[in-house]
């Protein structure tokens, strides 16, 4: 009896695992697909934005708020605080190292250059280039921009 019992609680223990699990991979899909509907639209909305001439007269502290948004967004903030070193360099010192050099910030975060500050630790920073590449110029710009304006 207790054998039929153990063998009964286990299969209803699979059964829960099965169907919770399933139900998680259906959130993650749904998930995966809000996030790839919003990130498409962002992009029409970024293209059609840079293609007015409207835009490159942007106020540069709605940028400036755009860029620190994605920065945070994205998860950046984990490992550049801004003023202590944690994994990567902090923002002060990543504005600093890249004062009056916005392009050569835009150039590393589109993976076309390496860093100038710590270039040891550029593999830690190679999975999140990825991103920052995949970006839409006007939100990587942002970023930039953000970067920049910490002192």
């Amino acid at each position: 009896m207790k054998a039929l019992s153990f063998i009964t609680i286990f299969f209803v223990m699979v059964f829960i695992t099965q169907v919770s699990c399933s139900s998680a991979k259906n959130d993650n899909q749904k998930t995966a697909e809000t996030i790839q509907q919003s990130s498409s639209q962002a992009a029409i909305a970024a293209d059609v934005n840079s293609a007015t001439p409207e835009s490159s007269l942007a106020d540069p502290t709605e940028v400036i708020k755009k860029g620190e948004k994605i920065f945070k967004d994205k998860g950046c903030i984990v490992c550049h605080q801004l003023d202590t070193k944690m994994i990567g360099p902090s923002l002060k010192e990543i504005s600093k190292a890249y004062a009056g050099n916005k392009e050569n910030l835009n150039s590393f975060l589109k993976g076309d250059s390496k860093s100038i500050i710590d270039p040891a630790q550029h593999i830690i920073m190679e999975p999140q280039i990825g991103i920052t590449k995949a970006m839409p110029d006007t939100e990587r710009m942002a970023i930039v921009e953000y970067m920049i304006s910490v002192k």
